[in-house]
């Protein structure tokens, strides 16, 4: 219950600690775009933090180069965006590329955006 308070509190614009960039990464560039839509869409109607930098990477066309790949990807990307500021930045890499064939319901958003019943 706790933490369910902080983040709707940070819903509402509290300066609570949180992420200074959430980086998303998803596997080819079709993803990338619904990724980088559904992420837009939940900022306009407030269901994530809007004071995070949100961004979505995608793997190289073409390569499948797992997490280490798509991390060092990720700190390269931030690199070129962010520069010195960066240091100062607190960071989360969510690696949700992929089709999820396990579970179909998730096929085409991924697991990463899948309801997850939360009450405040």
């Amino acid at each position: 219950a706790h933490k369910a308070k902080i983040f709707k509190e940070l819903l509402e614009g509290s300066d609570a600690a949180f992420w200074d960039v959430i980086v998303v990464t998803s596997f080819d560039e079709v993803q990338k775009m619904f990724f980088e839509r559904h992420l837009d869409k939940l900022c306009q109607e407030k269901k994530i933090p809007q004071n995070t930098r949100y961004h979505v990477v995608s793997d190289p066309q073409g390569v499948k180069i797992g997490c280490g790949g798509a991390t060092l990807l990720v700190m390269r990307f931030l690199e070129d965006i962010y520069a010195e500021k960066l240091d100062s930045f607190r960071v989360l890499i969510m690696h949700a590329g992929g089709y999820s064939k396990r579970l179909p319901n998730c096929s085409v958003t991924g697991k990463i955006f899948a309801p997850v019943p939360v009450s405040f």
